[in-house]
């Protein structure tokens, strides 16, 4: 079951200081369902060597080997997030030390098959809904940050609560909006009417497919976001599964894309910024990492929050964004339908997408955060700018150039791009891309 809180108790167990004490080497890797066991095995290798492009060219087996021969050194608590299936961890175990007894792996899965296989001596731990009790203190540190809800709020908070059905996801997604509702400044009548509206669209938005509580929720939120938040959440969608987001890297595609309001005395970053926090406030977006100074450095989106930008953006918004998958037959959509869609992602086979020749007119958006680098063959250079004229945003690091390919300087809609080059001087062809904005490498 998606939304118990099984990401947050790892994360708690892996930063606890006992663990800390206790485990000197901690690797945290996600798997999520597309997973590649080269991607997985290159993670847990960032944590004792630099990767060079070496590392990349050796095979699963060769990497495996590497894993569990540093593994093997000492004591090591490696989690694992989000395993779908005992397939899954059949293809990740052979990178684990056989002769170490000291380390220890913690597995998270939506699915007991996956523990029950991996532990045959130990049955896995399974996650429990919250009790009413707990459901209604998680909803008040949500939205109050303290167990003190006024008393003429505390039985509409309670019936909010149990049309969550005690799942935490749910609670915590329903608090981001409440705690919009919620301003000192109010008197107790505004705030009561204001959250017994909250009550009765979470009632309408159930009443029409109860069993699929947690995705209505999700869309309640949706609905309750300020237009200009809307596109800004819908693009997180663009973002692999379980991908720890550079927040520098996301507020420079929003702008690009034109999501960010001007407003006269604050700068585009500033006002992106402030929709971050937004979104981070209704509980829509995770924090992972902070700067120093307090800001937010990387963000991460929950896989179902995530899948809820995939099918809205897709099925709702004129055709806002569509993830490419590989499927047994090509892909799924269809090359064909590439020309509907405004914005594309793609996490792999990008070389075979690109050799069958899309159309895109309408795309703004082209990305690919796969880890795994490739060498585009001569013969499809071109077909990128001949695919996607009105481009504005291009992400294709994956993808090693030895230069910026003449047909590239086709695209002077582009104001984000970023390839992965070795330049010491732009060359000057580069100016007809007047509209750049971000050029990274």
């Amino acid at each position: 079951m998606p939304g118990l809180g099984k990401t947050t108790l790892a994360g708690k167990i892996f930063r606890d200081p006992g663990i800390l004490y206790e485990f000197p080497t901690r690797i945290w890797v996600y798997v999520s369902q597309d997973f590649t066991r080269k991607n997985i095995f290159l993670a847990i290798l960032r944590e004792f060597t630099r990767i060079d492009e070496e590392m990349y060219h050796k095979t699963d087996q060769e990497l495996a080997r590497l894993v569990a021969s540093n593994l093997e050194r000492g004591k090591f608590l490696l989690v694992m997030d989000d395993v779908w299936t005992a397939e899954d961890w059949e293809k990740l175990q052979i990178a684990l030390p056989k002769s170490n007894k000291m380390g220890k792996v913690l597995i998270t899965s939506r699915h007991v098959e996956v523990g029950q296989y991996a532990n045959k001596n130990r049955l896995p731990h399974m996650l429990r809904f919250l009790t009413q009790e707990e459901s209604w203190l998680l909803l008040q540190l949500e939205v109050f940050g303290k167990p003190e809800c006024p008393p003429e709020l505390e039985v509409l908070g309670k019936l909010i609560v149990d049309q969550c059905d005690r799942l935490p996801l749910a609670i915590v997604v329903i608090g981001g909006i409440l705690v919009k509702k919620f301003s000192a400044s109010d008197d107790i009548s505004a705030k009561r009417n204001a959250w017994t509206k909250v009550s009765n669209s979470v009632s309408t938005y159930l009443s029409e497919d109860p069993g699929r509580r947690m995705e209505k929720i999700i869309a309640l939120s949706y609905d309750k976001l300020p237009y200009h938040l809307r596109a800004c959440f819908l693009y997180l969608g663009m973002f692999p599964e379980d991908f720890e987001i550079p927040v520098w890297k996301l507020i420079r595609m929003w702008i690009a894309e034109g999501f960010i309001q001007e407003k006269s005395g604050i700068s585009l970053e500033e006002t992106a910024e402030n929709y971050l926090e937004d979104l981070i406030n209704r509980n829509l977006l995770r924090v992972e990492k902070r700067r120093s100074d307090g800001r937010v450095k990387t963000c991460r989106i929950h896989d179902m929050l995530r899948d809820f930008c995939i099918q809205e953006a897709g099925n709702e918004r004129e055709n806002f964004l569509q993830e490419m998958k590989r499927s047994s037959d090509g892909f799924e959509p269809s090359v064909a339908e590439v020309q509907k869609f405004r914005r594309l992602c793609i996490h792999s086979s990008i070389l075979s997408f690109i050799s069958a020749r899309p159309y895109g007119p309408r795309v703004r958006s082209f990305v690919c955060f796969s880890k795994e680098e490739v060498a585009l063959p001569t013969e499809n250079v071109a077909a990128i700018p001949a695919a996607f004229k009105l481009l504005r945003v291009l992400e294709v690091k994956p993808i090693k150039f030895t230069k910026i390919p003449s047909d590239m300087y086709q695209l002077v809609h582009l104001r984000y791009l970023t390839l992965s080059i070795n330049l010491a001087i732009l060359p000057a062809a580069f100016s007809k891309l007047w509209n750049i904005q971000t050029l990274c490498s």
